[in-house]
C-alpha cells in the first residue's frame, strides 16, 4: 500500500479530502497550500509508488496509480472522498474519477493536461537526460536548477532566489532511489491520454490553469475541463506550473469555495 499521512483531522461528518503529488512531490510538499486551504473534512495526502516515502517499483501504467489510490480508500474505510491534485497527480485523480465514480466526491485539477503534448513529452526527455546525469556522477544540483527554471516563473525565482539555493543541497542528499523512481513516473506520462475517459466523469470538478505554465500550457488544461461535463475552468494569472508553491493563496481560495459548494454531509467521512 502506498504512504499517507493525515495533514489535519476532520470535524463533523464531512467527507475527507486526498492530496495527490506532482512528479517531484511528497505529501510534504502540500504544506503552504494546506494552511490555506478551508476544509472542515479530513484531509490527507499520500506520496505514488516511486517517490520517496511509498514501497514499490512506479506503476509502469499510468493507470495503475488510480487503483493505487483507490486501494488506499479501502484500506482506510473511506467509501467517498474529494480529490485533489497537481500535475501528475491531478491527471491520476482525473482517471480516479473516469473509472471509479462511486468513489469521487469532487475532482480539483490543478496544472494539469488532457494529454501529453509536444511541450511535455519535450520537457520529460530533457528531465530524463537530467536525471540520468545525476545518476552516472553527474552534479545532482544541476538537474534540480533546471527543474526550478522550468516548474515557476522566472520572477518567483528572482524573488526567492535564498529558498532555491538552501533546496539544491537538500535535494543533492536525496538517494540514489530517488532518481530510479522519478525515471520510471516519467515513463509511465508518456503514454497517458485522458480524452477518452473525460466523458465519464460526473462529479463536480474544478480545473485550475496557471497562465506562465511552461510545462503543461493552459490551452491543455482549458481542453481538461472542456472534456469533463460541467467543469469549471479558472486561470491563476502570473504564476508558473508549481502555483500551489507559487499561489497557495490564490489557489487555496479558489479550491476552498469550490468545496464549500459541494453538499456531502450525508456520506460517512472515513
Amino acid at each position: 500500500m502506498i504512504h499517507y499521512k493525515v495533514h489535519r483531522e476532520g470535524q463533523g461528518r464531512r467527507a475527507p479530502a486526498l492530496l495527490l503529488n506532482g512528479l517531484m512531490m511528497t505529501e510534504a510538499a502540500w504544506t503552504a497550500f494546506t494552511r490555506k486551504l478551508v476544509f472542515s473534512g479530513r484531509l490527507l495526502g499520500c506520496d505514488f509508488r516511486g517517490q520517496l516515502r511509498s514501497p514499490g517499483e512506479p506503476r509502469a501504467a499510468f493507470s495503475e496509480n488510480a487503483r493505487d489510490v483507490i486501494e488506499l480508500l479501502d484500506h482506510l474505510d473511506i467509501e467517498r472522498i474529494h480529490l485533489i491534485g497537481t500535475s501528475f497527480g491531478a491527471a491520476v485523480a482525473t482517471m480516479a474519477a473516469a473509472r471509479y465514480p462511486g468513489r469521487v466526491l469532487s475532482l480539483t485539477a490543478l496544472t494539469a493536461g488532457d494529454h501529453p503534448d509536444r511541450t511535455l513529452l519535450e520537457t520529460e526527455a530533457q528531465w530524463r537526460d537530467g536525471c540520468l546525469a545525476a545518476l552516472n556522477g553527474g552534479d545532482p544540483r544541476d538537474f534540480v536548477r533546471g527543474l526550478f527554471d522550468a516548474v515557476y516563473s522566472a520572477s518567483f525565482v528572482a524573488a526567492n532566489r535564498d529558498v532555491f539555493e538552501a533546496r539544491l543541497d537538500a535535494v543533492a542528499t536525496f538517494p540514489r532511489s530517488w532518481y530510479e523512481g522519478l525515471l520510471g513516473l516519467m515513463a509511465s506520462v508518456r503514454d497517458y491520454d485522458l480524452r477518452p475517459e473525460l466523458g465519464k466523469i460526473r462529479c463536480p470538478a474544478l480545473v485550475v490553469a496557471a497562465a506562465l505554465d511552461r510545462i503543461i500550457p493552459a490551452a491543455r488544461s482549458e481542453a481538461l475541463a472542456a472534456g469533463i461535463p460541467g467543469a469549471r475552468f479558472e486561470t491563476i494569472e502570473e504564476c508558473g506550473h508549481g502555483a500551489v508553491f507559487e499561489k497557495p493563496t490564490e489557489i487555496g481560495a479558489l479550491v476552498s469555495c469550490f468545496l464549500e459548494g459541494i453538499e456531502d454531509e450525508g456520506d460517512r467521512d472515513g
